[in-house]
Formats: C-alpha cells, sequence, structure tokens
C-alpha cells in the first residue's frame, strides 16, 4: 500500500510528503480518497486516484483538500487558459517576477480574444474600457498590472515582491471572473428573463 503521496503543500509553498493514515475506495473505475498530514507542517490533505487498470500508483494524484485556490470553476478561452495555468504555475514555484510576466502576458491574451485582433496591452486595455467591456475599476487594476509586467519583463531596480505577485494573481483572477463566468451568467439571465412568460423584471 501507498505510504505517501507528493503534494504540493500551499502552507510550505513547496513540494512535500503526505503521509497516508487512511484510504476509501469507491466508484467504477474505483477511485481511492487517502488522507493524511503534511510531513513538514502537518496541514490535512484528501488527495484523489484512480486505478484504470494499472493501479492507483499510476495516476497522478489530485488534491481534493485543501482547494486550490487558483483553480477557476468556469472555462476560458485556451489562449486565455494557457498563459493563466503558466502564471499559477509561477507562483506556486515562488518565482515571483516570471509570475507577474505571465500575468501580463494573461491580460494580452484576453485583449486579444476580446478584441478579436493583436493590440500592444496598453492599447489593448483603453479599447476593451471603450468598448464598454471592462469597467473603469477594472481598467485601473489591469493597468497596475500592465505595471508590474513591464518592470518584470525588463532590467530594473525595482523589485517583484512575493506581496505584489500575490495581489497581482488576486486582481487577475477577479478581472477573469467578471469577463468570463459573471458576465456570462449576467446575459444568460437577462436572456431567460425577456422570454414569454418569463417574470416580469425587478426594476421597470
Amino acid at each position: 500500500m501507498q505510504e505517501d503521496i507528493v503534494v504540493r503543500c500551499p502552507k510550505c509553498s513547496r513540494e512535500r510528503h503526505m503521509k497516508c493514515e487512511g484510504h476509501y475506495v469507491t466508484g467504477q473505475p474505483p477511485t481511492r480518497y487517502s488522507f493524511g498530514p503534511c510531513t513538514t507542517c502537518f496541514t490535512p490533505f484528501v488527495v484523489e486516484q484512480t486505478d484504470y487498470g494499472q493501479g492507483f500508483e499510476a495516476d497522478e494524484s489530485t488534491v481534493v483538500y485543501p482547494a486550490d485556490e487558483r483553480k477557476l470553476s468556469f472555462a476560458m478561452p485556451p489562449i486565455v487558459q494557457e498563459s493563466y495555468e503558466m502564471a499559477t504555475g509561477c507562483e506556486a514555484a515562488r518565482q515571483w517576477m516570471p509570475a507577474a510576466v505571465f500575468v501580463g502576458r494573461t491580460l494580452e491574451a484576453v485583449c486579444h480574444e476580446q478584441l478579436g485582433k493583436r493590440e500592444m496591452l496598453a492599447k489593448g486595455l483603453k479599447e476593451l474600457l471603450a468598448q464598454g467591456k471592462i469597467s473603469k475599476e477594472l481598467s485601473d487594476w489591469s493597468d497596475e498590472l500592465r505595471f508590474l509586467r513591464n518592470i518584470s519583463a525588463h532590467p530594473s531596480e525595482i523589485k517583484i515582491t512575493q506581496d505584489d505577485a500575490v495581489d497581482a494573481m488576486n486582481l487577475l483572477q477577479a478581472i477573469l471572473e467578471t469577463l468570463y463566468h459573471l458576465r456570462p451568467k449576467f446575459q444568460q439571465m437577462k436572456a431567460r428573463r425577456a422570454k414569454p412568460g418569463a417574470s416580469p423584471p425587478l426594476h421597470p
């Protein structure tokens, strides 16, 4: 029986071993849930593995708990998803400067996807604001992220700290959630309420 599993511990911010203290198997194909603490900081984990015929150990382990705060539950265009995953990977590896660079790359991908053309980031953000695709507040956030990207991508005496990178990731998540999750849900609600027989609008 597998005695420990390598996990990325959010508290340690490193790859750590989880000491398995128990397993629960269910379903078909069988899925095994293993639980136990990080051997360094004792953060509790639940890890999922599925046996597709070669044993549970052959499957890549997926951390079920604690939840990955950077894993988004909504779909994004592939061009955006790719850059976002690069940014989260750099943050997980504690590479703050590359994380800021890929935050900017993700914003560039957003501009390209939303506008249907490639633009310099500053011009693209201004056009998104002009077209009403982002609010003034989101535009201000994006401009700050653009600044962090610029000082990360070019030689400078200014250093990108952990706080800078984490704040940039938090703001980026809020922008992505607005564009690719909340706005589509609002449009779906409006379309549903506009159908014949739908309840009247809340406000005249």
